[in-house]
């Protein structure tokens, strides 16, 4: 942490001192926001005394308000009105600034599901001014759209509660008439929907008064019927099963088209709380489509579970893609359903581009095996100096090209943590193995004999073998040794310090030789195993130079065959690739199509993301996906 009062008497005489401060504040923002822990922690605090220390700096400004807008629960109650007052302050002096003004539009946004209809359209008026200066920014018209939307269920939820409120006083003066008593369910059915559980509870208890009374009529079964799918939502465990049974119920004695499509959506709901009844939900769903193909809203009903069933079962190939090709073909036959089509496109986007892509989504395990490999390995290590994690990847020795990504986490190392444990985590896929050290360390043997691996290289080798001497019996090589020495490495400059041995005095990082083979100054290691290794496997690309050359005392000599890497490509993209996506963070290109899709310059790359799910998306996305390495 910087002395702030220092800083500011420094900079009266080196302007240079701001600017690193600036990049020091974006590095430990960018640190805050990657680790997802959403609180005022130590890390937080100490962005926030920058920012008030320095409130004249747009750029601390920025960032400053991009992690005040992530913080949990800061949109709610009395928060969030003193948050976008703050955040309003700020957007007024960097009026041009856009993402200070996307937060705003953020916080206002989240704001008016709290308010009432009149206080929601001068947040409506106030976003539409910050949006004519911005027109072309789509999350500032998204969040605008959202709060129209927002602004109309009040105005709904308003009447339907002040009609609610009349007949209810009605029926109290006329309680035998049965009109009466009807029109007041229907409008409470109509109500439900838009009220909280308390209220949706209470409305249920009301409507079940009369249900000796009504129980065969059939507008009364169909309110119960949108009631009981309204309160699903706010329900856990037994409720849950309890209130989707008495829908299935009042929809099987009454098998007629306007409660099955009641019953079609309730089925999308009561997936979302309950996903382990997916199976008995999509045969539910294909029986009500069937007896009613020509349902635009069953139609959509079915896409919908189509889509959760891909999303489920993500992990097992052969459930997904059937799912996926389903949904393909159901949209073929619904071509003007916009909800349908909808559902289709988010397919697209994070599965499959087309059918013929959503044939052959995910590589097949019956790939042949290269048996000419060798690998590239890091590891992160806890608090203690234990191995918690390990990353590998086993690339072609003639190429470089990378063939596998292995991620191990060393338990109960990883529960410990380290400096980098943050960054540490992925998820659970096909890449990721998890286990006590004697089961990873031999998985992980077992992975190198499959690709007749003998040789290992790492950057600071000495590190990485001291701390895996199950390893022993492989040959170690260091890729350090060659990238920062200046008789390999034809990228070093004659102005860069070096000792007579050629080895450069300082900025030998593997964060700096990326940099300067790269020429991305803005690089910096994620410390994550597996990314590391991979960045280390990229310098190896970069030099192109033989295994040989890495041999102690060896003469440099060059890789003809190794994939050509030189000037940077913002548009290009490999697998091995770091990006950062605007919705998921950090990820690795595990896979890339090599066919582009109709006229178009995207391809479908498999990202696997810090923390979060394998992803299959379009690349190059400039809208929400940036280039790291």
């Amino acid at each position: 942490m910087y002395d702030l009062e220092e800083l500011k008497s420094q900079m009266q005489h080196d302007s240079q001192i701001i600017k690193e401060l600036e990049e020091y504040v974006t590095d430990i923002a960018l640190e805050y926001l990657d680790k997802e822990d959403f609180r005022k922690t130590k890390l937080f605090r100490e962005i926030e005394q920058i920012f008030l220390a320095f409130p004249e700096n747009e750029l601390i400004a920025k960032e400053y308000v991009s992690c005040f807008s992530s913080l949990d629960g800061i949109e709610k109650g009395k928060k969030g009105k003193k948050a976008c007052e703050m955040v309003a302050k700020i957007y007024h002096q960097y009026p041009n600034n856009r993402e200070i003004a996307i937060n705003l539009t953020y916080l206002l946004m989240m704001r008016s599901y709290e308010l009432d209809s009149n206080d929601c359209n001068k947040v409506i008026l106030c976003i539409q001014k910050i949006c004519e200066h911005f027109p072309d920014e789509s999350e500032i018209k998204e969040h605008l759209e959202e709060v129209n939307n927002v602004y109309q269920n009040k105005i709904e939820y308003e009447k339907l509660g002040l009609h609610a409120k009349i007949l209810s006083e009605k029926v109290a003066q006329n309680p035998d008439s049965t009109d009466l008593i009807l029109e007041y369910i229907e409008t409470l059915g109509m109500y439900a929907p838009y009220t909280d559980e308390d209220q949706c509870r209470h409305i249920r208890a009301i409507v079940i008064n009369y249900y000796n009374r009504l129980s065969e009529n059939l507008n009364y079964k169909r309110n119960l019927l949108k009631i009981d799918t309204a309160l699903i939502e706010n329900t856990t465990g037994k409720e849950t099963v309890i209130l989707f049974k008495e829908i299935q119920h009042i929809y099987k004695e009454n098998p007629l088209l306007e409660l099955a499509v009641l019953y079609a959506e309730a089925l999308c709901t009561f997936l979302g709380v309950k996903e382990s009844y997916y199976k008995s939900a999509i045969q539910e769903i294909k029986t009500l489509y069937e007896i009613y193909p020509n349902s635009s809203e069953i139609a959509a009903s079915y896409a919908c579970i189509l889509f959760m069933g891909v999303d489920f079962h993500d992990e097992n190939e052969r459930i997904a893609k059937k799912f996926l090709l389903e949904l393909f073909e159901l949209a073929k036959k619904h071509l003007q359903n916009i909800d349908i089509q909808e559902y289709l496109e988010d397919a697209k986007n994070s599965f499959a581009f087309d059918y013929q892509e959503a044939v052959f989504w995910k590589s097949s395990d019956t790939k042949k095996v290269n048996k000419n490999c060798f690998a590239v390995l890091d590891t992160e290590t806890t608090w203690d100096n234990k191995v918690m994690t390990i990353g590998i990847v086993i690339a072609d020795k003639k190429t470089y090209k990378p063939e596998v990504f292995k991620y191990y986490v060393l338990h109960p190392e990883f529960e410990e943590g380290g400096l980098y444990g943050a960054v540490a985590s992925l998820p659970n896929n096909d890449i990721t193995t998890e286990g006590t050290r004697e089961e990873i360390l031999y998985d992980l043997q077992q992975c190198l004999k499959k690709h007749n691996v003998t040789t290992i290289y790492a950057y600071n080798m000495s590190f990485d073998k001291s701390k895996l001497p199950e390893l022993d019996n492989y040959s170690w090589y260091d890729i350090m040794g060659i990238a920062a020495n200046k008789n390999y490495n034809k990228f070093i400059s004659e102005d860069m310090e070096c000792f007579k041995s050629g080895r450069l005095k300082r900025g030998y990082s593997a964060e700096s030789i990326i940099q300067l083979l790269s020429g991305k100054n803005d690089y910096r290691e994620s410390h994550n195993a597996l990314f590391d290794a991979m960045d280390e496997l990229k310098i190896m690309q970069y030099l192109r130079l033989s295994l040989d050359s890495y041999h102690q005392s060896a003469i440099p000599l060059e890789n003809k065959e190794c994939i050509q890497r030189e000037k940077f490509d913002n548009n290009v993209f490999n697998v091995g690739d770091r990006i950062f996506h605007k919705s998921f963070g950090h990820g690795l290109i595990l896979n890339c199509s090599s066919e582009t899709f109709g006229n178009t310059d995207s391809y479908s790359a498999t990202v696997s993301f810090i923390g979060k799910e394998c992803k299959n998306m379009l690349v190059p996305f400039p809208q929400f996906i940036k280039k790291e390495l």
